[in-house]
């Protein structure tokens, strides 16, 4: 979806300047199909001849990513910030109870610290 998104801005950027610009669309509109033909032939040519075809085969694997869209859902994400949100909960629980015990115990070398003592 991004991909086409990106397409329409850059037409959209193109021919708004050239309407912009003064520009006249019509001999535009009727030029397109072979424009489009010429350069995008011009393209898959050069890219045939300057790639090996183990290259090419992972190309057109990677369009067909491209077009098929993200692996991940809307509900994977959700799952994964909840896990994340669970272990910081975890952390800081922890991280709370094993300070308290460790500054409230006078065995331990931090109670010492914490009480003003020196650092040996």
């Amino acid at each position: 979806m991004l991909t086409i998104g990106g397409l329409v801005f850059v037409f959209v950027c193109m021919f708004g300047s050239y309407i912009v610009s003064g520009g006249s669309m019509e001999p535009l509109i009727e030029a397109v199909p072979f424009e489009m033909w010429t350069i995008g032939g011009a393209a898959v040519g050069t890219m045939l001849m300057s790639n090996s075809m183990h290259d090419v085969k992972h190309i057109g694997g990677g369009m067909g990513k491209l077009i098929k869209g993200a692996g991940y859902k809307k509900a994977d994400y959700i799952e994964l910030l909840s896990l994340l949100f669970f272990f910081v909960r975890l952390a800081t629980t922890t991280a709370r109870i094993t300070s308290k015990y460790l500054l409230s115990s006078s065995t331990t070398p931090f109670s010492r610290v914490a009480n003003g003592a020196a650092i040996p």
